[in-house]
Order: structure tokens, then sequence, then C-alpha cells
């Protein structure tokens, strides 16, 4: 079974961000089928300090930060370089996925292997 990385380059607004790992989180999908990855390209341990208080210890989830802005395709950029697995998707820190996602992102990715 693939597993599919969520990738969120983040920027700012930790309302936002706290939506998006819930709905990342919130998957109907085995929880070893994804995991999930935060850049935080902004205000130094946002991104941590939501990650610590919506889901502490959880091993699906890393958190990095920048040593220096990078900039909006920049970071997009650097969260494909830390990324882990084949399957990727972008999330946006402003956006939230629907609960069938990551089941629906992998049944397309077995289906089309090449």
């Amino acid at each position: 079974m693939s597993k599919l990385t969520i990738a969120i380059p983040y920027y700012k607004d930790a309302t936002y961000l706290r939506i998006a790992i819930e709905s990342a989180l919130a998957q109907e999908a085995p929880a070893n089928s994804f995991c999930l990855l935060i850049i935080d390209d902004g205000e130094r341990g946002e991104a941590q300090g939501v990650v610590d208080a919506v889901c502490p210890g959880d091993e699906r989830v890393r958190c990095l930060e920048n040593e220096t802005n990078l900039g909006m395709v920049g970071n997009w950029n650097r969260c494909l370089d830390e990324t882990t697995s084949s399957l990727v998707s972008l999330l946006h820190a402003d956006d939230a996925l629907e609960p069938n996602y990551v089941a629906t992102q992998l049944r397309i990715a077995a289906a089309n292997p090449e």
C-alpha cells in the first residue's frame, strides 16, 4: 500500500492552520496510510505551537521551520524536498480536506500505478 504525504506550506494564521491539521487527521483512512508535514515559513514556533495543541505526540505529524523566509514557492518546494513518500498533496494552510480525501487519492493511485 502506498502512503500519502499531506504537506502544508505554512506562513501565518494559526486559526486556519488548526482547521487544516484537524481536517487531515480526521481522514476516513487507516492511520498508517498518510502522514502530515508542516513547514513553517513565517512566525517561528507558531506552527509547532498549533501541532502541540492539536495532536501532541502524533507520530504521523512532522513540523519543521525554515531558517529564513523562503517565500511561497520556496516553501512549496521545501515541502516536496522533505517528503518521504512517493505520493504528495499540498494542502494550503487556509484549506481543509474532505474526510474521504486520503482514501480517494490512494484508490486513484492504486488504479493508476504509472
